[in-house]
């Protein structure tokens, strides 16, 4: 056959589709099926929250004594939501689960658990502006007592990040560091009975390449085109370059 008569068969062929397509039918697939999933592993080196619970619970088990624990709260956070966030992280624990490779707290004037809950403090308060406009005594100064309080700063001192530090940071994150963070989170609700009987869905902002750059087929539905790829079924996009990576992505990293 012709490459043309191919596209007319082709076409048939989905138009037919189409036209029977009961679009009002309930559709009772898993939910791994329906986000092509269903073949993936996790990445190596992430906790299950059985195996966090477990880690947490023997973190401080040669400690006579857990000292971040028994701290009082802060008075200089009189913010809500970062004091949630205050109390909710600990310390030793963070670092245990972000530092890199080689990582000696003796040799460290700023600590990965310092430099992360900056990220959190711009991303909640201050997502508008630059890391090096963030890294100035306009947010960090000595009379900003409550930011500095929750990023573990001195009170007493003008230090401050360097804003090119915590951009390195942010890079050296790894995609298993986030999600170890994340299942520490989900440890906490899922202790509390907020998440009791619940599954929780997420979907991590990280890129997949697309492998076929053309569809299959394009049809279109009730005047919305759609375009069908031999890849997971979702549609396709189109993203600014990247180095050697494909122009073209199916979708985003999926968490169940």
């Amino acid at each position: 056959m012709t490459k043309k008569s191919k596209k007319e068969v082709a076409k048939q062929v989905m138009d037919e589709v189409v036209n029977n397509y009961d679009y009002f039918q309930i559709i009772d697939l898993p939910i791994k099926q329906l986000t092509g999933t269903e073949n993936q592993t996790p990445s190596g080196g992430i906790r299950t929250l059985s195996e966090m619970a477990e880690y947490i619970e023997d973190f401080y088990s040669d400690n006579l004594f857990n000292f971040d624990k028994i701290r009082k709260p802060f008075p200089e956070i009189v913010d809500q939501e970062l004091k949630f966030i205050d109390e909710l992280f600990d310390d030793p624990i963070i670092n245990s689960l972000i530092s890199p490779e080689g990582y000696s707290s003796q040799h460290r004037e700023i600590h990965p658990h310092q430099l992360f809950r900056m990220e959190i403090l711009k991303i909640i308060k201050y997502p508008e502006i630059s890391y090096r406009k963030f890294c100035t005594d306009e947010y960090f100064g000595k009379e900003r007592k409550q930011n500095r309080r929750f990023i573990r700063l001195p009170l007493n001192t003008k230090d401050q990040v360097h804003h090119t530090e915590l951009c390195h940071f942010r890079q050296g994150l790894t995609f298993k560091h986030l999600m170890n963070v994340l299942v520490y989170i989900l440890y906490h609700f899922h202790k509390s009975g907020c998440l009791e009987n619940t599954v929780v869905h997420g979907v991590d902002s990280t890129e997949l390449p697309a492998e076929i750059n053309y569809p299959l087929c394009t049809i279109k539905v009730k005047g919305k085109k759609i375009r069908i790829y031999s890849d997971p079924d979702c549609d396709c996009g189109k993203r600014r370059n990247k180095r050697d990576k494909s122009h073209y992505v199916i979708g985003y990293r999926y968490i169940h």
